[in-house]
């Protein structure tokens, strides 16, 4: 191709250029919602940031029609394109296509080259993630420039180079997953040993005493506590629905408590015994009446409180709505003893996360 001459052959030495100068990089768009004909009975797939999950694109949520591709800025892409998420929370995702199909304008595209493996550029752009997020510009909705992509700096070994790399790179991403998987069995593990032990809390299938939420735990509204207020070299950990987000050198909180989502991310639930700092989009736990706080986070995600949402645009939970429920009462020497099984599950799950935080670096190196 005319385009991409000067930059060497298969078998020469490394290509160092930036990526513009070795791929055409472009975006799609998205058709008007508000001609339905543009969706209907659609064949054509269309990739949103969304569709970014894995490593191979086999199939999209939605399909466009011929006529939308036509009335809109989308574009057919091939087999073998190489996409990055260019928009919002998704940044840095990417994907390579493993069929034809459009995307909207929150994707580049990396049109495919004969020289360069699509895994390979995948790998590259995967490896600049954090590059990515810090250098997108934009509030509420952060996002990257095709112009901006075009300008980083790129090395394009030969292909016998590329086929070496990613095979390696593929055999850590298996030994990733299986890690994964690990966490993921030692945490349905402690889910089902509670289950065993009290039965489901929403159904009190075990048919244990019951008493108010309250009177087991009482959750309160979280502080605001802005990012340039807070104090990274500080011990104490500051929560937010996802859990840690950073660090600071005073507490709200001590004694311990459960921290959960109140807006954003609602139902995971996070338990810390030392002091802590819970952010105003966060419940926690201004009273626990004695109970066991690892006892208190199964109990309260398993309880599911994404039940007691409200709203609808940003749905946020109201601890009087479920306040006043009836949940089971269990003796604490048997939720010590619940808590006794995790805590040594979790050990088992410390040392197989330390082995995928191994990975995850020989991966980047």
């Amino acid at each position: 191709n005319g385009d991409h001459q000067g930059f060497g052959r298969v078998g020469e030495d490394d290509v160092m250029a930036k990526l513009g100068e070795l791929y055409k990089i472009t975006s799609g768009g998205t058709p008007s919602r508000t001609h339905s004909e543009y969706y209907e009975d659609g064949t054509i797939p269309w990739v949103k940031t969304g569709d970014l999950k894995d490593k191979y694109l086999f199939e999209t949520d939605e399909k466009i029609s011929q006529l939308g591709l036509e009335n809109s800025s989308a574009r057919i892409y091939l087999k073998n394109t190489v996409l990055l998420a260019m928009y919002g929370a998704t940044i840095g995702a990417t994907s390579i296509l493993k069929i034809d199909a459009a995307t909207n304008q929150a994707c580049a595209a990396f049109s495919p080259r004969e020289d360069t493996l699509p895994e390979y550029l995948c790998a590259f752009l995967e490896s600049q993630k954090d590059k990515f997020i810090k250098d997108a510009v934009g509030g509420a909705q952060p996002n990257l420039s095709a112009g901006y992509l075009k300008t980083i700096e790129f090395k394009l070994p030969s292909l016998e180079q590329q086929t070496r790399i990613t095979r390696n790179l593929s055999k850590i991403d298996e030994l990733l997953l299986l890690r994964k998987q690990q966490i993921a069995k030692l945490d349905e593990l402690v889910k089902a040993r509670f289950v065993e032990m009290f039965g489901d809390p929403i159904g009190n299938t075990k048919n244990l005493p019951v008493t108010k939420f309250v009177d087991v735990v009482k959750m309160q509204r979280g502080f605001d506590l802005p990012v340039q207020e807070r104090k990274s070299d500080g011990m104490i950990p500051v929560y937010g629905s996802n859990g840690v987000l950073g660090y600071h050198d005073i507490s709200k909180v001590k004694g311990g408590g459960v921290i959960t989502g109140r807006s954003g991310t609602i139902g995971k639930v996070f338990y810390e015994k030392g002091e802590f700092w819970p952010l105003n989009t966060t419940l926690f736990s201004l009273n626990s009446h004695g109970n066991d706080v690892v006892y208190l986070k199964y109990l309260l995600e398993l309880f599911d409180l994404s039940r007691f949402t409200e709203g609808t645009g940003v749905p946020t939970l109201n601890r009087n709505k479920f306040h006043d429920e009836l949940i089971i009462d269990v003796p604490l020497d048997e939720q010590e003893r619940f808590a006794a099984f995790v805590e040594r599950v979790d050990q088992q799950k410390q040392t197989v996360q330390q082995s995928l935080e191994k990975l995850e670096l020989m991966k980047k190196a």
